[in-house]
């Protein structure tokens, strides 16, 4: 790869790998927290439904990014990181800057 700096792109998806767990995590405390407990009053519970969708979404969402990231560090540990998935081509140092986990280049994507 060009001049981009693969152990400073490993670092970093290391991070965000920490603090993708570290999310999970807070989502999963937020979803144990009540314990099963429904609110007797009608209002209340639909509130709590629509709560719970919404973490269900954000834990979704914040596993894919996980799945992502780890992904990339496999490619980085077996040489295949910044080859585009579909043409085989580089990928762009911009891109692999703004998206450290991307597996397409620009045109493919």
């Amino acid at each position: 790869m060009s001049n981009i700096n693969v152990k400073q792109i490993k670092e970093t998806l290391e991070k965000e790998k920490a603090s993708l767990i570290n999310q999970l995590d807070a989502l999963k405390n937020d979803k144990t927290r009540k314990g099963g407990a429904i609110s007797a009053d009608w209002p209340d519970q639909a509130q709590e439904v629509e709560n719970d969708e919404v973490v269900d979404q954000l834990e979704t969402l914040e596993l894919n990014k996980l799945k992502d990231v780890e992904a990339a560090l496999t490619r980085i540990e077996n040489g295949s990181y910044g080859s585009c998935a579909v043409c085989q081509n580089e990928i762009s140092e911009a891109r692999i800057l703004a998206v450290p986990f991307a597996t397409k280049c620009i045109n493919c994507s």
